[in-house]
């Protein structure tokens, strides 16, 4: 019975419920694309965040004697909680060589400054069905470089301030003699600035003095994870009881994943690069304040519209609200019926708009250079919960509403008329 009812009721009155229905299309059409346009600009601002460099890094423990890695070293790392967080693992050596036909050492840091590939190296590759990067390209967004970054091993970046002290400039070749005797000739590809120790060394690729090998010393690993921003409030692990450290490390913060990198590693002393973390956090800010306030003013807009609409819809059905109640339905029998048939309006309005949005918002974003993620189908699941919750709130007050204007003498002068 009610649902013969429901189904008579929808093909009823076919002008308010085609206006009805219309405006839950635009809504949410809107929904959809703002919403692909927020989750694009947040893939965009999460590769932006990656390029700004490493958030952690990892050092021998003092303490215990140790002064260098192994390469190899790098697998303990991915055996942590949150190993499907680490985007980036980059190893570095310090060194020193002897410059042919200048009479000094320089100082050289051993990275890998380019993707390394399969016929590179075989154990300097990510689990099967991951990404991991193991060099600097991706992670060099807050260099500043003249030139050009090196295309092959053969080539290098050098410091600015080193640069400047040797009369360096991109397209100069250097000669440098290795610990093994091993001669280089290099060419400059560009002059780095990264406001670091950087800036007075040369930057050499590990495979220029030949394949790297799991045994190659390593003075340090530079991790990017990706992270949640920390409360406010410093807490170091080990001082927290089991129960409060086991809830603080079910978060991938910082130092976190910098403790279980610390159990993973033998002898291995990790923290946050607090630099990288506070430019993460000046970014995100701004990020989590446009959310809310276009949530804000999307569910603002839909409440304010589909308010109007039903409640004139609902009124103009007072015959049959009287008709209910004189036989013997409550409040929540009526109320069940209006909201039944708005949540189906809602539901294939909503499953309008989602595609709808998202293909009007591909040629904004075509037009203007935006990010275009695709069709996304948890935009989809998102624009079809809120489309059918604001409509079923908004079809329970406009009922409510309309049985508290009626009163029971009225109701029964109508019924017997």
């Amino acid at each position: 019975m009610l649902g013969r009812i429901v189904w008579r009721n929808i093909w009823r009155r076919k002008g308010r419920k085609v206006l009805v229905w219309s405006i839950m299309a635009v809504s949410a059409l809107l929904v959809s694309a703002l919403m692909t346009a927020a989750v694009g600009y947040e893939r965009t601002l999460e590769r932006r965040l990656q390029r700004l460099g490493p958030n952690l890094v990892v050092v021998p423990e003092a303490a215990a004697g140790v002064t260098t890695f192994r390469l190899g070293d790098w697998r303990a790392m991915m055996t942590i909680f949150w190993r499907n967080n680490l985007v980036a693992i980059v190893p570095v050596y310090y060194t020193a060589w002897w410059a042919e036909g200048r009479g000094e050492k320089w100082p050289v840091l051993l990275t890998f400054l380019n993707p390394i590939g399969a016929k590179d190296s075989a154990f300097l590759q990510p689990p099967e069905g991951r990404w991991l990067a193991f060099d600097w390209r991706d992670l060099s967004d807050g260099w500043q470089i003249s030139g050009r970054w090196p295309a092959s091993p053969a080539e290098v970046l050098v410091g600015v301030r080193w640069a400047r002290s040797r009369g360096l400039r991109p397209g100069d070749t250097v000669v440098l003699r290795t610990e093994s005797d091993q001669v280089l000739r290099l060419q400059v590809a560009g002059i780095v600035q990264t406001q670091g120790r950087e800036d007075s060394m040369v930057l050499v690729d590990w495979r220029a003095v030949g394949p790297p090998t799991e045994d190659r010393p390593v003075h340090r690993f530079y991790v990017r994870a990706v992270t949640l921003p920390e409360p406010a409030v410093p807490v170091r692990l080990e001082n927290l009881p089991p129960a409060e450290q086991e809830r603080w490390l079910c978060q991938p913060y910082p130092t976190s994943i910098a403790y279980q990198i610390r159990q993973a590693l033998p002898h291995a002393s990790a923290y946050p690069l607090q630099q990288v973390i506070h430019q993460e956090v000046a970014f995100w800010k701004p990020v989590q304040r446009l959310v809310l306030a276009v949530t804000a003013a999307i569910v603002a807009a839909m409440l304010a519209g589909m308010g109007v609409v039903m409640s004139g819809l609902v009124r103009s059905r007072t015959y049959e609200i009287v008709l209910f109640h004189t036989l013997g339905a409550g409040s929540v029998q009526i109320g069940l019926v209006f909201l039944i048939e708005s949540s189906l309006l809602a539901v294939t309005a909503a499953l309008v708009g989602w595609p709808s949005g998202s293909f009007i918002l591909r040629f904004w974003a075509e037009a203007g250079g935006i990010p275009y993620p695709g069709l996304l189908p948890e935009v989809g699941g998102a624009t079809l919960l809120l489309t059918t919750l604001i409509t079923g709130l908004v079809t329970l007050w406009a009922v409510r509403r309309e049985l508290r204007r009626i009163q029971p003498a009225v109701l029964h002068e109508v019924a017997i008329s």
